[in-house]
């Protein structure tokens, strides 16, 4: 009875994805596991690497190649939906795992303690080619954390590479919302890893141990990476007003606000939006869907939080509420609201 899935979602990786499945097919345990990867129509030879691969593991690896691609949350629901076994793991197929017995360790201490839903080790990073960083500071390492933590921003930031999860969501198929919300500006707050993190973490704890399990590519092809700064503000805020609502914190307000004021601090420093409004389309869809949302949800201005350290000056609060008005005229007139 396989006991692991370990989930990859691919597109466009030929460059990387061998030494993803490399890393997990060297996994020595006393378990059955498996290998399941959804692929979003690669256009390079991503799929028949994979399909290679499958031919000398037919038993380890499932794979499902769409023919057309329709994005991260679509490709990530198809994924958690076939995930049936009692633990699990997520990995991006350009990044890839570190050890031989991490999976064995790691379902050796979820099994001898059920209150914990996932256990999780540090990551590295790699920039040019090279290792960098580690993505946690020592001082987290070795320790427990809960919800509580999380909400009260004492637990560290945890990359997904590096984490096994008790499968406590999606054994009975994934939740309706992740479906609904495909093709929605809010996909970006189900599509990633800080939801599976929030879930999970509100039914048990997390245990970070002092190994590093994971290897996290930075490059300008990774969806996240790939990004602008101002995308990634943009998705940040919308997928923290999403959990704003779900859940009920005071945190996710508090990240929503200072995001959402970030995103009007770029526009008039970075943007040059006082003289003449130009964004990237993905970009000015973005940013139109959000603020269509907050004038549905009647979150206004009024709600932006002043800075502390007051770099921002009152007239600089002036224009950003110019831009804001100018900004709900453009949808208006788009019949948006």
């Amino acid at each position: 009875m396989i006991k692991v899935t370990v989930g990859i979602t691919t597109y466009n990786l030929e460059k990387y994805v061998g030494q993803c499945l490399d890393s997990i097919l060297m996994q020595k345990t006393n378990f059955d596991f498996k290998i399941l990867i959804v692929d979003d129509a690669s256009a390079d030879n991503t799929v028949k690497i994979i399909q290679d691969y499958k031919l000398k593991f037919p038993d380890k690896i499932d794979l499902i190649a769409r023919e057309q691609n329709a994005g991260s949350l679509v490709a990530s629901n198809q994924l958690f939906d076939n995930i049936k076994t009692e633990y699990f793991s997520f990995i991006d197929g350009d990044d890839y795992w570190i050890g031989e017995d991490r999976l064995q360790e790691a379902i050796d201490f979820l099994d001898n303690n059920p209150k914990y839903t996932m256990y999780a080790g540090n990551t590295i990073y790699i920039k040019n080619n090279k290792f960098a960083e580690k993505v946690i500071k020592e001082e987290y390492l070795n320790k427990s954390y809960t919800y509580k933590d999380y909400i009260f921003e004492k637990c560290p930031f945890v990359h997904t590479s590096a984490i096994v999860l008790r499968n406590i969501i999606y054994k009975n198929g994934i939740p309706q919302i992740y479906k609904d919300n495909e093709y929605t500006i809010y996909n970006c707050a189900f599509r990633g890893e800080d939801i599976r993190f929030i879930e999970h973490l509100k039914r048990g704890d997390i245990y970070v141990c002092d190994k590093t399990f994971s290897a996290y590519r930075i490059h300008s092809c990774g969806l996240w990476q790939g990004s602008s700064s101002f995308k990634q503000i943009l998705e940040n805020a919308i997928a923290n007003l999403v959990y704003m609502e779900m859940y009920q914190e005071d945190l996710y307000k508090k990240r929503f606000l200072n995001l959402y004021s970030r995103i009007f601090n770029i526009l008039i420093d970075e943007k040059n939006i006082t003289y003449k409004y130009q964004l990237p389309e993905n970009e000015h869809n973005l940013l139109m869907g959000l603020l269509g949302e907050l004038n549905k949800k009647n979150i206004d201005w009024e709600n932006l939080p002043r800075e502390k350290n007051k770099k921002i000056k009152k007239i600089k609060y002036k224009i950003m509420y110019k831009i804001y008005k100018y900004l709900k005229k453009i949808l208006t007139k788009k019949g948006i609201i």
